[in-house]
């Protein structure tokens, strides 16, 4: 996690047996409403779905999409910045709702947040959280409903650091079918007034422009080690990309680009390799497929 975001320590949680028995209650619901949790108990939902992932051997996915039937392995960044194909999951009930809840419609800039056990001077574990959107982003409240799907945890594993050391973040590599979904709102996130703002007037610009230039192209193909993208008619987005190209350079200076006129349109070239070419390749494909992180 970065030094200069605010550590926060998750709720207290006491599994008592009428805590127990109302989160069974709510869970077994899902069975008779098509795969969907009736939550009509008294309990912050965090709590229940903290109970979930202590309680029963699942994992956590947050998506704005309620209607998912079937999760399939896709290119993203795990915990540790690496590009993995896969279903991402967590072991945790309040992280996955920070990605639930975010309106991937309204938001197109990147995402700073945390999950980790720290110990106190005596030696006592508590899970901490850290969580950070776009500053200009942050003003306009990206906030919506969402949902929580309960996996199995069957086909996952935890992601670890290149020292062996666990993540609450799981991933499979293989499709998964969800056993439950549970609705959110933004007002279920028990840290949403704690959302930090970051970003400098360079970096918001260049995630903008990712968004606009991978779900405007006209063709987006990649390799391991190159973008090659299209854009038609090239006077609708010279300038755009222009200005993308010189952003890049000054942020991303490992990476080679070029602009060429074509008959087919404006192409973009860009190659790597390195970490900064896997994580723009992988934006690029996220927001071409219009898919949300979680």
């Amino acid at each position: 996690m970065s030094s200069d975001l605010r550590r926060l320590v998750a709720p207290e949680l006491d599994l008592d047996a009428d805590r127990v028995a109302a989160f069974a209650r709510a869970l077994a619901s899902a069975s008779a409403a098509q795969g969907e949790i009736k939550y009509e108990i008294p309990y912050p939902k965090h709590e229940f779905l903290t109970a979930l992932v202590t309680l029963h051997e699942i994992v956590l996915h947050g998506s704005s999409n309620g209607r998912v039937g079937v999760f399939s392995p896709t290119l993203q960044t795990d915990y540790f910045g690496r590009v993995r194909s896969a279903v991402f999951a967590a072991s945790d009930g309040i992280w996955p709702m920070f990605f639930a809840i975010l309106d991937r419609s309204r938001y197109h800039g990147s995402l700073r947040n945390a999950c980790y056990w720290e110990a106190d001077e005596l030696g006592r574990k508590h899970k901490c959280y850290a969580f950070s959107i776009n500053a200009a982003f942050l003003k306009r409240r990206p906030w919506s409903q969402g949902w929580i799907y309960v996996l199995p945890r069957a086909t996952f594993e935890p992601v670890v650091d290149d020292d062996g050391s666990p993540s609450e973040e799981w991933l499979s590599t293989r499709e998964v079918t969800p056993l439950a979904r549970l609705a959110v709102s933004p007002a279920d996130f028990p840290f949403l007034k704690d959302v930090e703002g970051n970003g400098d007037e360079r970096t918001d610009r260049l995630e903008e422009l990712v968004y606009q230039l991978g779900t405007g192209a006209e063709t987006l193909s990649m390799q391991d080690d190159a973008v090659d993208a299209v854009f038609t008619p090239p006077a609708l987005w010279r300038e755009r990309v222009m200005e993308f190209v010189a952003l890049l350079r000054g942020l991303m200076s490992d990476l080679r680009v070029e602009i060429h006129d074509e008959p087919v349109g404006l192409r973009l070239d860009i190659r790597g390799p390195g970490s900064n070419y896997d994580r723009l390749a992988v934006a690029l494909q996220q927001w071409r497929r219009g898919i949300s992180r979680a």
